[in-house]
């Protein structure tokens, strides 16, 4: 089966929830036979993390929307099935501390798979998608993977380890990735919110320990999940933010309601 319909969280797994769709026509069986990966030892070849910015026009003139991943080993992926790790990595696509297994997927050779970063944690996997028909095809024996971003407000990141390799989030994910750093959860991280943060405008906002904030006149409420340290705010003048509080516990970043940044500072 191309792709097996199961997720589960690694044991640093944020809580996030995870939904993998596979959404694309499958070729044949014998199709498939043909270009069915070898038997043997696991492939190799494996992609560090990979941030993809919330702001959808980065990317606009790409196929469909996509960046190809970076695989170490090779140029593309040598066929064979391969884990799919997704984490959230704000602030600006450069901190990581928990991270979600979507599963496994079974790269056949001249396989070009659309990964789409989903607002729910998940990954939607497509493959053959016709929108990857511009970029040119793997070289026999291997695949390709292309992503993009559909979390409007938040940096994504997505990571892809060959099965049975004994290839670690820790060791490969991390290793070779020129932005990514793994930065350890601070425990009760919502914790630290109450008090004066430095606002993007408009000045110092205060969060109150019981759910409530203020900036000037403005008031709001706000509330903070622990596991994916998500944080919603929804204000007395109708805009709602959609924040992500850094692993350390002094920054917040993401998008309101009307697609504009947000971004505050603790003081």
């Amino acid at each position: 089966m191309a792709f097996e319909n199961f997720a589960r969280s690694v044991a640093t797994a944020s809580g996030l929830a995870v939904a993998a769709v596979l959404a694309a026509t499958m070729p044949g069986a014998v199709g498939d036979a043909q270009n069915a990966p070898p038997a043997g030892a696991p492939p190799t070849t494996f992609a560090a993390w990979k941030s993809i910015t919330p702001d959808q026009r980065h990317y606009i003139e790409n196929p469909g929307g996509t960046v190809p991943l970076i695989v170490t080993g090779a140029p593309w992926f040598r066929a064979g099935q391969y884990e799919v790790f997704t984490a959230i990595s704000e602030p600006d696509g450069r901190q990581i501390s928990t991270w979600t297994s979507n599963g496994l997927v079974t790269l056949y050779s001249g396989d070009k798979w659309k990964a789409t970063l989903q607002e729910n944690g998940g990954v939607s996997l497509a493959r053959n998608a016709p929108e990857l028909l511009p970029y040119s095809s793997p070289a026999p024996g291997h695949a390709m993977i292309y992503a993009r971003n559909g979390d409007v407000t938040r940096w994504r990141s997505i990571c892809v380890l060959p099965a049975g390799a004994g290839m670690t989030v820790r060791n490969q994910c991390f290793r070779g990735s020129a932005n990514v750093t793994y930065v350890p959860a601070a425990s009760g991280s919502c914790a630290a919110i109450p008090g004066l943060w430095s606002w993007f405008v408009n000045g110092d906002v205060t969060f109150l320990a019981g759910g409530t904030l203020s900036q000037g006149p403005r008031t709001g409420r706000w509330t903070c999940d622990t596991a994916s340290r998500r944080v919603i705010i929804v204000w007395s003048h109708g805009y709602t933010d959609d924040l992500v509080l850094s692993p350390d516990g002094r920054r917040l970043s993401g998008r309101n309601d009307r697609q504009g940044s947000v971004a505050g500072q603790k003081r």
